[in-house]
């Protein structure tokens, strides 16, 4: 179909390095979890109301929600980028221009999962007690 885009060698490193940018805020989360895992309580705060009072408790597994959305996230929209002609396209799409559709198809995907991984990176950050003015408890 039209998913034979060429790209250049140039664009190929720029891929090639947007999708691994991608991924580095996922990396340091998971020895975290794993090590962290066993000294957790079997229940934990899992909400907090404004005031900063915890107001819902739950299990440890709990936790893995979050990450486990942002992973779900990471593959699905890979794949979309993978095989752009499952977006919807208007009607204007033909032989003459798919390639640039499909080219700013896979930009606008890559562009959301960088943004995703880097918000998934802060709220981590910042429940880790990471973040500027949150001291870890």
């Amino acid at each position: 179909m039209y998913t034979d885009i060429k790209f250049s060698d140039e664009q190929k490193r720029l891929l090639i390095g947007v999708q691994n940018a991608r991924l580095k805020p996922a990396i340091p989360t998971s020895p975290v979890v794993k090590s962290l895992w066993g000294r957790l309580p079997e229940e934990v705060s899992v909400h907090y109301n404004a005031a900063g009072v915890v107001n819902c408790w739950g299990s440890k597994r709990e936790l893995l929600l979050l990450p486990g959305i942002g992973v779900f996230l990471l593959l699905f929209l890979q794949i979309l980028e993978k095989y752009p002609e499952f977006h919807t396209y208007p009607q204007r799409l033909n032989e003459s221009n798919a390639a640039q559709f499909f080219v700013h198809s896979r930009n606008m995907i890559n562009s959301m999962l960088i943004i995703g991984m880097m918000n998934f990176d802060k709220i981590y950050d910042y429940f880790a007690g990471n973040e500027e003015g949150v001291q870890p408890s």
